[in-house]
């Protein structure tokens, strides 16, 4: 057989062929629009419900807000009403002693606390030896 002559066999199995893709084609686009519109069917449904959701989560985070928020103001005002106190009574201090005064303080508290003190004396001492060597 050459190519030009087609066995009718075959000629019939193509053509059944085409049906059948056709076939499935149609059921595919069928199935897909009925998931469409079940889709569509259940977002209509629960959008009210959805909508509900999101209003409360949206209200819920407003009031989680104003709670932080609260929060922040009940932490951090404290600290800066201690701060401010204590940057009164040291102006205050320096205001109301003098030099002599002020060393007696300091030996007094330099006593109480050796070790702090030496940290203390330690760290200004390499921060004066660093300050002088960078400007050689």
């Amino acid at each position: 057989m050459n190519r030009t002559e087609q066995d009718p066999q075959s000629h019939q199995s193509t053509d059944t062929r085409k049906p059948r893709r056709m076939q499935i084609l149609d059921e595919v686009s069928q199935l897909a629009e009925k998931a469409k519109a079940k889709g569509k069917a259940v977002v209509n449904e629960n959008s009210t419900k959805i909508g509900a959701a999101l209003s409360t989560v949206a209200d819920k985070s407003d009031a989680a807000r104003a709670f932080i928020e609260q929060g922040y103001e009940q932490k951090v005002a404290p600290a800066f009403e201690t701060a401010q106190q204590r940057l009164r009574e040291t102006s205050d201090y320096l205001q109301s002693h003098n030099s002599s005064s002020m060393g007696d303080d300091l030996t007094r508290v330099a006593k109480r606390h050796p070790k702090a003190t030496a940290g203390i004396l330690f760290g200004l001492g390499f921060l004066i030896a660093r300050k002088l060597y960078s400007s050689k």
